[in-house]
């Protein structure tokens, strides 16, 4: 008779890490969209408290709309070079290998 050794589950934790996107067309639309705005009524408030709201509202809502944050989840047994590039490279390949063999075959 076999003995069975109770191997214990490892518990996989998650979390959640957001990150602003980073590519390159989306800065190049922001930088043009900045440079073509209209800041004429950043100039004709009174005072600079409004003025620096005025600001970061314009700046957060570019940001947002050319560069947004995105939601990625992350798992604590992950390496640190395990990205959503890899992951996504990874899933590519699971699902590309296996009709590149089967074409290769003849199927």
């Amino acid at each position: 008779m076999a003995r069975i050794k109770n191997v214990k589950q490892h518990t996989r934790l998650w979390y959640v890490v957001y990150d602003r996107s980073s590519d390159h067309n989306g800065k190049t639309l922001l930088a043009h969209a900045l440079s073509n705005y209209n800041w004429i009524s950043l100039y004709r408030l009174d005072d600079c408290d409004s003025m620096v709201d005025y600001f970061y509202s314009i700046i957060r809502d570019m940001l947002d709309y050319f560069l947004p944050v995105h939601a990625t989840i992350r798992f604590s047994s992950d390496k640190p070079w395990i990205n959503d590039r890899f992951k996504h490279l990874i899933r590519h390949l699971i699902i590309v290998q296996p009709v590149q063999r089967a074409s290769d075959k003849g199927f």
